[in-house]
């Protein structure tokens, strides 16, 4: 249902990486007219969220993390490491006294936003797959911000959270919070801001401050960063800004309070990776156009558990969609299999009305990801393998 959506960073491999939802953000926003924008920035993570955590090089997913390498020159930092630093030396005069929760940063999401997600980074980094993709997140859009962060020591192992917010509709009307060690120290980004210019002597990363903050500019549109701790910044796309430092303020409502009220309450916010999503009016037709939210969670316990709930207000219509799901789904997956799909994996979906939701769940272990990436990348290189021949035979 809500990750309906065709398109999600497809560059990148993961989504899970807020220097790459930031690159993606201005470099879609910023260097595409509005023509041109198959889907907005928004509306394309809305997917990839959850997608991007299964793609090539999936390796030892249930093998957890103690055995994660750390970029070179890089200290590795459990998590519990991490947390205990938050009250350590005050740094230039940004809030360091208490710890930013990531219910605290959902505050900072101002009322209005469609879709909300939460990550937690220091987790999801530390699962197997999207080690097996760093590589491939390198070669994207986000590499000079990945190695702008590296050098500026506050690389992967130094995450904690991440909390988006923003309208699907639109690419300039985002907000991310995203917590670090040290990420928002004047310094830190001073050194951020040096790699970036000097890989690209043409980009902006202006830091300043404002009304006794440290601010970022990066330009082209207006995208800002605000040191909300020496641990948070937050990142601002043009559209968001007004609300977003009303937020700041104390002023305005936020996205608990409002627009996803109702979706966020229904959430499971421990899981590792968890969403709340107004249905908008794609999403509303045919079946499902009594949806009125979605919700959904995965968890990276054990290889990956997706769960997406759909609410349609009426017990009667969520009773009726689950029949006509369940159908549907029994009709295709008997020829799973002829895609590669692992048994286990499709014996693990359940499609039942709960009240008035429908639940969707589906999991996978870390070797049935494997078979999976293993088959899908086959079937993407045959292709590939007989336009080749083609051009040989002529």
């Amino acid at each position: 249902m809500a990750l309906g959506y065709h398109r999600v960073f497809p560059e990148h491999g993961a989504v899970l990486v807020p220097w790459t939802i930031a690159a993606e953000f201005e470099r879609t926003a910023l260097t595409c007219p509005p023509a041109a924008r198959e889907y907005p920035t928004m509306k394309r993570f809305a997917l990839g969220i959850s997608l991007g955590l299964v793609a090539p090089h999936v390796t030892g997913c249930d093998k957890g993390a103690d055995n994660r390498p750390t970029t070179p020159g890089e200290e590795r930092h459990d998590v519990d490491d991490v947390d205990n630093r938050d009250d350590e030396n005050s740094r230039d005069g940004n809030n360091s006294s208490a710890a930013i929760t990531p219910a605290d940063a959902m505050k900072y999401i101002p009322d209005g936003a469609n879709l909300l997600i939460g990550v937690n980074t220091a987790k999801v980094v530390d699962f197997a797959v999207l080690m097996g993709n760093e590589d491939l997140l390198r070669q994207g859009d986000a590499g000079e911000m990945l190695a702008a962060a590296d050098a500026c020591k506050v690389g992967m192992s130094t995450w904690k959270y991440a909390v988006v917010g923003g309208n699907t509709e639109e690419d300039l009307d985002v907000v991310i919070v995203f917590s670090a060690t040290g990420v928002g120290e004047k310094n830190t980004l001073d050194c951020i801001g040096k790699n970036i210019t000097e890989q690209d002597p043409q980009a902006r990363f202006d830091v300043g401050e404002e009304d006794g903050r440290v601010v970022v500019s990066r330009g082209r549109g207006g995208q800002k960063w605000y040191a909300i701790s020496d641990d948070v910044i937050a990142i601002v796309g043009a559209d968001s800004r007004e609300a977003f430092e009303d937020r700041l303020d104390g002023r305005g409502k936020n996205v608990l309070e409002g627009s996803l009220k109702d979706a966020l309450d229904s959430v499971d916010q421990s899981k590792h990776i968890y969403f709340g999503m107004l249905a908008t009016a794609d999403m509303r037709q045919g079946p499902t156009a009594p949806l009125q939210y979605v919700t959904g969670t995965v968890d990276l316990s054990a290889g990956i558990t997706l769960a997406v709930s759909g609410e349609f207000g009426d017990s009667a219509k969520a009773t009726d969609f689950s029949d006509i799901a369940n159908r549907q789904f029994d009709e295709l997956k008997g020829i799973a299999g002829a895609f590669g799909i692992p048994a286990g994996i499709v014996e693990s979906v359940k499609i039942e009305a709960q009240g008035a939701a429908v639940a969707i769940s589906v999991s996978a272990t870390g070797d049935e990801l494997k078979q999976l990436s293993e088959a899908l990348s086959k079937q993407l290189a045959e292709p590939d393998a007989a336009a080749a021949a083609d051009q040989r035979s002529n």
